[in-house]
């Protein structure tokens, strides 16, 4: 079905974008909002402990006009302090002057020492549960990405293509950030269906199709025979998906993709032939 616009012009999608500047909410309550709109509750993931703790320490250094640094993030901790005074080399930074913490990544703990202690403490609490406003970007972006079909528009982000097809997943989009309100935004442009528009969407949507495909045969090419038949079954899974992506993308951009669709049927057959290998 053509979905047109208010002045009777088909409608190829929309360029989408959004803001959330001093938007903080509790996890709970904003995974609350996303199940009522009708969004996957999912999209909406766990804050990662140790972000937790690199915002407690920039949170309370702000708030006390003392200056904060992530001192390493190495292979089994991310070390941050807090500072009297701003340094140029971290080898400066003495634990005498200094709220230090680490989090360990092999025990998944953080550990925070010196004489702010248990106000970080206390913050890093309260961040494990709350999501800042550029949590909440990444939430949007991974719901438009996963639901929507979005393709970037531009190479820095920010604005995305979503397609005709994918209108009742915008629709909850926008449901969310009316219920929401300030200090969210988000921005909306129709896209009339003309040959130049869907030249230039095709081109984008085959950029970032073409490097799911590059980083597909990458997996394939890392089967071995301790590969698990699950974890096969989940590569074909990805095939089926982006495939359907072509396909949708092909219709609605009036395209052709027989060679995406070949490559992406040569993958699926080439894992079945390993799963009976």
């Amino acid at each position: 079905m053509t979905i047109k616009n208010v002045d009777g012009l088909p409608v190829v999608g929309w360029l989408v974008n959004w803001s959330a500047t001093g938007y903080e909410v509790p996890r709970a309550d904003l995974v609350a909002l996303l199940t009522k709109v009708g969004i996957d509750p999912n999209v909406a993931r766990a804050v990662l402990p140790k972000n937790a703790l690199g915002r407690a320490f920039k949170e309370h250094a702000k708030g006390h006009d003392k200056f904060h640094r992530k001192v390493s993030d190495g292979s089994e901790r991310a070390v941050f302090a807090i500072l009297e005074t701003e340094v140029s080399n971290i080898d400066e930074i003495g634990i005498e002057t200094t709220t230090k913490g680490y989090y360990d990544k092999s025990t998944h703990s953080p550990k925070v020492s010196g004489q702010n202690k248990s106000k970080v403490e206390e913050s890093y609490g309260k961040r494990l549960e709350t999501y800042a406003s550029d949590q909440f970007r990444s939430i949007v972006l991974r719901y438009v990405k996963r639901y929507c079909s979005a393709v970037t528009y531009l190479d820095t982000g920010n604005l995305y293509f979503i397609p005709a097809t994918k209108k009742a997943e915008l629709d909850k989009l926008i449901e969310l950030f009316r219920v929401i309100g300030p200090p969210v935004k988000l921005n909306i442009k129709e896209e009339i269906s003309t040959t130049q528009v869907r030249a230039v969407m095709w081109t984008l949507a085959t950029k970032e199709i073409v490097a799911d495909i590059a980083k597909l045969k990458e997996d394939f090419n890392e089967i071995g025979d301790e590969t698990s038949a699950r974890s096969m079954q989940l590569s074909l899974s990805k095939y089926d998906s982006l495939k359907t992506k072509v396909e949708m993308f092909e219709t609605v951009l009036s395209a052709e993709a027989g060679n995406l669709k070949q490559q992406l049927d040569d993958l699926n057959k080439a894992v079945r032939a390993r799963m009976t290998a």
